[in-house]
């Protein structure tokens, strides 16, 4: 889920960043950082995700949130924009078993994909104007006094993280099948 955050957070992004020396998807947390190991080495969706984020101008700071919604598993936001790097924070509820956790990160993951493929979002208001034209709403925003939005390709990557862990030898059998005709 995308939540549209007060730029007043500006100030948890650090001033400087030297190009090609920082891990973009990243966490303080040692629990999250296992989490993303895990899911670049067991889901080939998770993996892609990662590698596309780590040719982009994000920085990804994957930490875990507390949401007073029950409806709420993780959420996306920009954080920042500054020439030549834009920051955005992906929170999930903690803690959360690693199968659960991975397709929540997996999800929010892909909203930071969509995020850096437009360049353009550099704030709140842009940012809202992207999701509103590339997802919809989603049914905690009928609650919520922010904006709140989905999109299906977020949703289809959780999903297909979830099955790659859960059910890694049927996809494996499927591709194999492909592979064969």
């Amino acid at each position: 889920m995308v939540l549209l955050l007060p730029f007043a957070l500006l100030a948890a992004a650090p001033a400087r960043v030297q190009a090609g020396s920082t891990q973009r998807v990243r966490s303080s947390s040692p629990y999250l950082k296992l989490l993303i190991t895990s899911g670049v080495e067991r889901s080939p969706t998770f993996r892609d995700i990662v590698e596309r984020l780590e040719t982009s101008d994000l920085i990804v700071e994957v930490e875990c949130g507390r949401f007073t919604s029950s409806m709420l598993a993780g959420r996306t936001a920009l954080l920042a924009a500054l020439p030549g790097v834009r920051y955005v924070l992906v929170e999930v509820g903690c803690p959360l078993s690693s199968a659960p956790a991975l397709a929540t990160i997996g999800h929010e993951l892909r909203h930071a994909l969509e995020i850096a493929s437009a360049r353009w979002v550099v704030d709140d208001e842009t940012l809202a104007l992207f999701y509103t034209e590339i997802g919809f709403p989603n049914r905690a925003a009928k609650m919520a006094s922010y904006g709140q939005f989905e999109t299906t390709d977020a949703l289809d990557a959780g999903e297909r993280v979830h099955h790659e862990l859960f059910h890694p030898t049927e996809l494996s059998r499927a591709l194999t099948q492909v592979v064969t005709k």
